[in-house]
């Protein structure tokens, strides 16, 4: 009887031990994916940081003013400096998905000229590194969504699909605006019948940059 009592004792102590291996195991493998969720998720926001570092977009209106009253006043804007597929350029791309297209702008009008209806945002990819794997070529991948307000700060929202995490970040625009205007004549001078060809072109260049990311 004491032997079979001793029996049941240490089965009943062993269940118990094994039942809790087993639900500790449970959470483990939960956490190490969860961890494993959020290390790639603040990977990426800290790598699309990075990418932003020294990142501008340059804007130049050109108003030109010709003298002779046969020719209208004519006003060019444009991106400066890039690429001509800019829908290749994430920053200029989300810029121009926010801003009233190039043909329909004033040069007097304050700077941004707005959309007034919303756009979706833009959608981006990252890889990143399985830090749980041995392998170089094993990643996770990121999925961000880049959009803007109306003081155009850049926000950028990531996630995992099926994950639950997600992170917020957002970086401050900094617009710098400057304006040159000059004179020119082509010729004036040295002519029986000198015409006036002066033209007044007016140029105002806008640089944006993104600075101070913040985690929401």
């Amino acid at each position: 009887m004491v032997a079979l009592l001793f029996f049941v004792m240490c089965a009943t102590v062993g269940s118990i031990i094994l039942a809790a291996a087993t639900a500790s195991s449970g959470r483990l493998a939960n956490l190490r994916k969860e961890d494993q969720s959020y290390y790639a998720i603040t990977s990426a926001a800290d790598l699309f940081a990075e990418m932003m570092e020294d990142k501008k977009v340059v804007i130049q209106m050109k108003k030109t003013v010709d003298a002779s009253p046969t020719v209208s006043d004519k006003t060019e804007t444009e991106f400066l400096d890039l690429d001509s597929e800019i829908s290749k350029l994430l920053l200029p791309k989300v810029l121009s998905d926010y801003l009233l297209p190039f043909n329909t702008w004033s040069y007097n009008a304050k700077f941004p000229q707005l959309r007034s209806t919303p756009v979706d945002p833009t959608d981006i990819v990252i890889k990143v590194k399985d830090k749980y794997s041995s392998a170089d070529y094993e990643s996770l991948t990121v999925n961000g969504k880049v959009s803007m307000d109306k003081a155009l700060d850049l926000i950028v929202e990531f996630s995992i699909p099926g994950s639950g995490e997600s992170l917020k970040m957002k970086f401050k625009s900094v617009v710098q605006e400057e304006e040159k205007i000059k004179t020119f004549d082509e010729n004036m001078q040295g002519t029986d019948n000198p015409v006036d060809t002066r033209a007044t072109v007016s140029t105002k260049t806008y640089t944006i940059s993104w600075i101070d990311p913040v985690t929401e």
